[in-house]
């Protein structure tokens, strides 16, 4: 944060400075530690440092991970294709959560390579979503940084859902921009009133104090030694509350100067790259698959999108035209025949498969 020095004058206090330059009490003790002893005691001919007034906006947008398109980027097309009846080897058998649990998909070694290719896109996201989450301001932080997490927040959004995680936001939703646009407002409005509200709770304590001196009363002791105590400290402690009282009264009535918030626009190079894009096979669908893979035997993660395109668009992912063993296998509860009764299923298929040596010692375990 650039800052800027402040020499204090005679009659200064630290709250003071920080209403009449728009700077939190919090951001003030952070650049000027010296103070946080106590803030109360600044010394007149003193130098402070204060921010540098600047418009915050946030720093472009990267997007590490490019949308699922329908037609692979770098996939050469061909004028000739393998014979239909040659025989197609089965490298792995995944299985998709919120599928019935005897359908599966067959994957060759080719439908393996860009699968692999997916798993590392979306841990890229991942591992975006946990860096922004791990950075997290604690309560007691200053509002910059609070500032900043959001602005990465943001950030993070529009990486999901230009990589196809997140749905985009329906931009003719009237209703929920106005509320977007409030919310930026009301807390600009709560961090303008926060260094007013430590104001007013200074005048109530010292209003306090006051009235508790001229309440007092002989609780203990005599009449005399009480009202000789209550004369002392109404003559002498009195008047210097009084007079810090008369410093911080129009400090807790100044007026707050209004602060406009910063509210992203939709970002519309953006938005018509994207739109331009579709035209051009974008799939159009969004979340996070899970799939459980019999020959790594580990759970996968995978965008949506991409296992549209893989499942529905290209096909690469084969299924079977008959399931009978592993659906007799599933109905038993045979948990350990599971695996024979897939392969038995691949064998007896009507397109020609063979289980590759790995996945067939996989499935027999």
């Amino acid at each position: 944060m650039s800052t800027q020095p402040y020499l204090i004058k005679p009659g200064d206090t630290l709250i003071g400075i920080g209403i009449e330059h728009n700077v939190d009490f919090t951001t003030l003790l952070t650049l000027n530690p010296q103070y946080q002893p106590n803030p109360d005691l600044i010394v007149a001919g003193e130098t402070l440092q204060l921010p540098v007034p600047q418009e915050t906006k946030p720093a472009e947008t990267d997007f590490p991970v490019e949308p699922v398109t329908a037609m692979c980027v770098k996939e050469k097309g061909s004028l000739t294709v393998p014979p239909l009846c040659a025989a197609k080897e089965i490298e792995d058998v995944v299985f998709a959560t919120g599928e019935p649990a005897n359908h599966y998909y067959c994957l060759t070694a080719e439908a393996i390579e860009k699968l692999d290719q997916e798993i590392e896109q979306t841990q890229t996201l991942f591992e975006c979503y946990q860096e922004v989450v791990s950075g997290a301001p604690k309560g007691d932080q200053a509002w910059a940084e609070i500032e900043k997490h959001a602005e990465q927040r943001q950030a993070l959004c529009e990486k999901l859902i230009y990589a196809g995680v997140l749905p985009a936001p329906k931009t003719n939703n009237q209703a929920s921009v106005r509320a977007e646009q409030r919310r930026k407002e009301k807390q600009a409005k709560e961090k303008a009133l926060e260094n007013q509200r430590r104001a007013n709770a200074k005048v109530t304590e010292i209003k306090n104090r006051i009235h508790y001196i001229k309440a007092y009363d002989h609780w203990y002791g005599t009449q005399d030694s009480t009202d000789k105590l209550k004369a002392h400290l109404i003559n002498t402690v009195i008047p210097k509350l009084e007079s810090e009282l008369a410093k911080w009264e129009p400090l807790a009535k100044l007026a707050v100067k209004p602060q406009t918030p910063y509210v992203k626009s939709v970002d519309l190079a953006r938005s018509g790259k994207t739109k331009e894009t579709r035209l051009d096979g974008i799939v159009n669908r969004s979340g996070v698959r899970e799939l459980y893979s019999i020959n790594r035997g580990v759970y996968l993660y995978i965008r949506e999108a991409f296992f549209e395109r893989e499942t529905r668009i290209r096909n690469s992912w084969m299924t079977l035209s008959r399931t009978t063993s592993s659906h007799q296998a599933l109905t038993r509860g045979d948990a350990a025949a599971l695996g024979k009764a897939i392969a038995d299923d691949i064998a007896k298929d009507a397109s020609k498969k063979l289980v590759s040596p790995d996945l067939k010692a996989n499935l027999w375990k």
